[in-house]
């Protein structure tokens, strides 16, 4: 036993921890003293008292205060289950270690994908010709059902909720609504391209991501490779000005706040406009540095600077101190990397509320420049990225259109049908009215509180095509009980795919989705039985067209249902489509230019064409498009539905067979906000299941 003094200390957040010094075998020792060799009481425990010290050859086992020891109970048994636990983490260790962890794969969202395959699509489709031989014209009357509460949203009133778009009181759906919702599923059903797509690059921040920690830091307790600097967006050249930069603590902030007299809240405020509040728009301050070179002495100090704040996260208790710039070494900025900065996705909503105070306060004025961090090549020194945080949103290497892929030149199906403004601009020959309501009176629902934004594309897991074998699940060292999946392709990857075009579950019930706020939606939709009319007007197009039409007007088995409108993911807007055939005016579009007295002549009056051959036709030319014809018309129906897509439609179509509510859920961002037994949150990652999976594993379950 060894004799030595008690040091009473507290860490930055004020806990009290225990320090012993000793003479130690090569000379005066300090060792920080472990909970579980504490054998004395809190209120026996002063600064400087003597301590007798249990030590072997590792670290101290136990810590006395003469007269004062205390007896601790033994250790838990063995079979406790925090023991239970750390054994399953070893386990589970040593199976990553041999890549025997699989992935995640139990993802819920109450969309999924038709899958897509750019070297499926198929195009070659020649622009009509004036007079085309066989085409038809005319108009197909249909009524709308919704069956589940409807909302097509008008103008939005302030503070007021989305209500339905009216005409004299009566409420309408436009015919661009309805138009939308039959080109996608044509394009689907015909393998046309995917689009409109978004060229511009998605951004992305990870702070747990390896990949995206290894931009800003090199290593573990290495400096960050994030610079400082003011941006000067000089008209078409802009350029950056290099800085030093300090850290200072919010603690610290607040200090110097409350001995001004002024408001005191900089450590708690979570917004950045909170702390703006706080200080005021002056940000100069006098300071000095201490030997972490962190800021102190805040007003009283040597050097001056201004406070640049950033935003809130877990566990942050800094904001920086920008000084001594240096406009001797300017550093272009491209206007590619300017515009994508300043016009582009990167901003959060905080961060752009933070670039109008920084327009207004003493930063952008008497040509001061705008503070900003930024990365740089670590060979050139060229200008890498720039953003408003230390930490900030990255481009990703690849946008989504890069994902898209090359495809065959000309028109495909769908612009050929609904037209384009790509190369030369192409008119539609199908163009739909808007659905009159047919009630008496429009009824609508309870008022609906719900968040309604979802992932973006920016969610591998869910957009990107994953190799199950690839990814693995890693077990977090603090809670061994918690696993994320790891090495997701993205939009980094060498060769990434998107899973396809996007289409939304079916659900029974409105489900609302909880959140803050100013995040949440108050919608007034529609009851669900309402109905409407509307008609469509076609001009010339040919019998595979209008088979195409009526395939995406009458869907199978009469269970099949569309969606529309506003707030597909939380069950709104399941309507059934059903075509009038004593309104079905279709006819040979050569009878438009027939005399009267030929179209009011009984013996050479047209004939309507045959709705199931122009059906059946339609799906022959797109199987022929695959390399997968059919000689047998009474067999292409069958052919055409085993099509891996038009299965995967059908999956996501499927009113009645709807899967359950749960394999269709919108999950929570974070894992303790899970209410679902086995469900996952956005933290997983896990990889969202194909349709026909969720369709096939959740049918028929209400």
């Amino acid at each position: 036993m060894t004799e030595g003094t008690l040091q009473v200390k507290k860490d930055k957040k004020g806990k009290t921890y225990y320090e012993v010094a000793f003479e130690g075998k090569k000379g005066p020792t300090t060792m920080r003293i472990l909970s579980s060799a504490i054998a004395f009481l809190e209120e026996d425990a002063d600064n400087g008292i003597a301590v007798q010290i249990e030590k072997d050859s590792g670290p101290i086992s136990k810590v006395t205060i003469p007269g004062k020891e205390i007896v601790k109970p033994p250790p838990a048994a063995s079979t406790s289950h925090k023991q239970n636990v750390n054994r399953g983490y070893h386990n589970r260790t040593e199976a990553r270690r041999n890549n025997l962890l699989p992935a995640l794969t139990n993802a819920t969202a109450p969309y999924n994908f038709i899958p897509y395959d750019h070297k499926c699509v198929r195009t070659g489709f020649k622009p009509p010709e004036p007079r085309e031989t066989e085409t038809f014209s005319g108009s197909i009357t249909c009524s709308l059902e919704a069956l589940t509460p409807l909302l097509v949203a008008g103008p939005q009133e302030e503070k007021e909720p989305r209500t339905f778009f009216k005409v004299d009181g009566k409420p309408v759906i436009s015919g661009s609504s309805i138009k939308g919702m039959l080109r996608s599923l044509i394009e689907a059903m015909s393998f046309s391209r995917l689009a409109p797509v978004n060229k511009r690059n998605l951004y992305w921040r990870d702070i747990k991501n390896r990949k995206y920690q290894n931009m800003f830091v090199e290593k573990k307790g290495a400096d960050p490779k994030i610079k400082a600097g003011y941006l000067y967006p000089n008209g078409a050249a802009p350029y950056l000005s290099p800085c030093s930069m300090a850290r200072v603590e919010q603690s610290d902030l607040d200090a110097y706040l409350s001995s001004k007299g002024r408001a005191i809240g900089m450590k708690s405020s979570r917004k950045y406009a909170d702390k703006v509040k706080s200080w005021g728009d002056n940000r100069k301050i006098e300071f000095n540095f201490d030997s972490n070179n962190k800021a102190i002495n805040l007003g009283a100090g040597q050097k001056e600077g201004e406070l640049v704040f950033t935003g809130w996260m877990k566990g942050k208790h800094m904001e920086f101190i920008f000084y001594h710039e240096d406009s001797s070494k300017t550093i272009d900025v491209k206007n590619a990397i300017y515009s994508s900065f300043r016009y582009g996705n990167q901003w959060t909503p905080h961060q752009k509320e933070k670039w109008k105070d920084i327009e207004n306060c003493s930063y952008g004025k008497d040509g001061k420049g705008y503070p900003v961090f930024y990365l740089e090549n670590d060979a050139t020194k060229q200008l890498k990225f720039l953003g408003l945080a230390q930490m900030f949103r990255y481009p990703y290497d690849k946008s989504v259109g890069d994902l898209i892929g090359e495809t065959s030149g000309g028109l495909d199906f769908a612009q050929r049908l609904f037209g384009t403004v790509e190369g030369s601009a192409l008119k539609g020959r199908i163009a739909v009215s808007h659905a009159t309501f047919t009630g008496k009176q429009p009824s609508f629902s309870g008022l609906i509180d719900t968040v309604l934004g979802q992932p973006s594309a920016t969610c591998a897991a869910h957009y990107i095509k994953q190799d199950k074998k690839l990814v693995k699940a890693d077990a977090n060292t603090k809670h061994p009980e918690q696993f994320t999946n790891t090495n997701l392709s993205d939009y980094n990857s060498s060769d990434p795919e998107l899973r396809g075009r996007k289409f939304y579950w079916h659900r029974k019930n409105i489900t609302e989705i909880p959140g803050k706020p100013n995040l949440k939606n108050k919608l007034r939709p529609l009851i669900s039985g309402s109905t409407f009319t509307f008609k469509l007007h076609l001009d010339g197009v040919t019998r595979e067209e209008l088979g195409a039409i009526l395939l995406a007007l009458e869907l199978p088995n009469g269970h099949h249902t569309h969606k529309l409108g506003m707030g597909k993911s939380i069950g709104l807007g399941s309507v059934k489509i059903t075509v009038d055939e004593d309104e079905m005016n279709v006819l040979p579009s050569a009878s438009k230019y027939e005399s009267l007295l030929n179209r009011i002549n009984d013996d050479l009056q047209a004939e309507a064409p045959d709705k199931d051959k122009c059906k059946t036709d339609f799906q022959m030319m797109i199987l022929e498009k695959l390399n997968k014809p059919v000689n047998d018309s009474a067999k292409a129906g069958a052919a055409y539905e085993a099509l891996l897509e038009i299965k995967a439609i059908r999956a996501m179509m499927d009113y009645e067979g709807r899967p359950s509510g749960d394999k269709t859920a919108m999950m929570p961002l974070e894992r303790n906000k899970v209410k679902i037994p086995g469900g996952r949150s956005y933290q997983e990652k896990a990889i969202l299941p194909d349709a026909r999976e969720v369709y096939g594993n959740g049918r028929n379950a209400q």
